[in-house]
């Protein structure tokens, strides 16, 4: 998968959860403010960049191993 696909699915799931994230404030009556305007924001960011972080880590430690085995 190139850098640039990875790029489109990390974007299209930070407007996804930043989306749900601010539906289920509205949902539960939550005033708008700056909280309310930017936690969605922060909140995806998190949760993407965490995963992308973990597979990156068991990406590095699998190749690691690979050429552990190789020498």
């Amino acid at each position: 998968m190139s850098r640039l696909q990875i790029m489109m699915i990390e974007i299209g799931g930070l407007l996804i959860i930043s989306f749900v994230i601010r539906i289920l404030l509205n949902m539960y009556g939550v005033e708008e403010g700056i909280f309310t305007r930017w936690f969605p924001i922060v909140a995806a960011l998190l949760i993407v960049y965490g995963i992308r972080f973990k597979i990156r880590k068991k990406i590095i430690t699998k190749n690691q191993s690979k050429n552990d085995n190789e020498k």
